[in-house]
């Protein structure tokens, strides 16, 4: 399910004293346009807080959110994740900040932007086809050059992973599909995955996994129960 959003004040000027929420529910996407242009589309299960004033336009992120930022060098855009901000001026990029995962991303289509945590207080920039990945519990952060289009993917249907664990990718599916995954996980310590998932119904998917993983599923409403072969 997917639900657009306008809040529109004077195109291509700051509006003053703009606050609001937008939050989407789990298996729900969202577009947003802000007051100021910007283009934000909002993943599955996540919460955008937007401010602005005559200095500053800012957004408090949980969760995950494509930015399509309209340029303003006087009005700097910050994106606050807790305890690590993205700082921008007009460029187009993606974040992934749920608060359940300890892996945090920033992936850069066009422009530039720089990040900052609690470690790393010297604004560390990145440019176009590069990542950022930021560890939440060990503060550590890495950047790197990545195939940052597929990070989009999501927009679109598509789930894309890349070597990832069982865990993350149960918990996307967990956001996408808007259900619990009840598993073991030390029975899927091992288990990774690189593909994409295009615009399949969350039976197909498990059925998919079980001819590509060793898992038996059961579906029970809005639940799964994953067990090992």
């Amino acid at each position: 399910m997917s639900v657009t959003a306008y809040f529109l004040g004077q195109r291509n000027s700051l509006p003053t004293n703009n606050q609001f929420v937008i939050s989407t529910l789990p298996g729900q996407k969202s577009k947003v346009i802000l007051p100021d242009g910007t283009n934000v589309w909002i993943n599955s299960d996540s919460e955008l807080e937007y401010s602005s004033d005559r200095n500053k336009r800012v957004v408090h992120l949980k969760g995950e959110a494509y930015f399509e930022v309209t340029h303003s060098k006087d009005h700097p855009f910050i994106v606050k994740l807790g305890d690590w901000d993205i700082r921008v001026l007009g460029t187009k990029f993606n974040v992934s900040n749920y608060p359940e995962s300890d892996m945090r991303e920033a992936s850069l289509l066009e422009g530039k932007i720089s990040v900052e945590t609690e470690n790393h207080r010297n604004d560390l920039e990145i440019i176009p086809g590069e990542r950022i990945t930021y560890n939440a519990k060990t503060k550590d952060i890495v950047k790197q050059k990545a195939a940052v289009k597929d990070d989009i993917l999501w927009m679109d249907g598509v789930l894309s992973f890349n070597n990832d664990s069982f865990q993350e990718i149960v918990f996307r599916l967990e956001k996408y599909y808007g259900v619990s995954f009840e598993y073991n996980p030390n029975d899927f310590k091992n288990i990774h995955y690189t593909g994409q998932l295009d615009n399949l119904s969350l039976r197909n998917v498990l059925e998919f996994m079980s001819l590509t993983m060793p898992v038996n599923y059961k579906i029970e409403k809005t639940k799964v129960i994953i067990t090992r072969k």
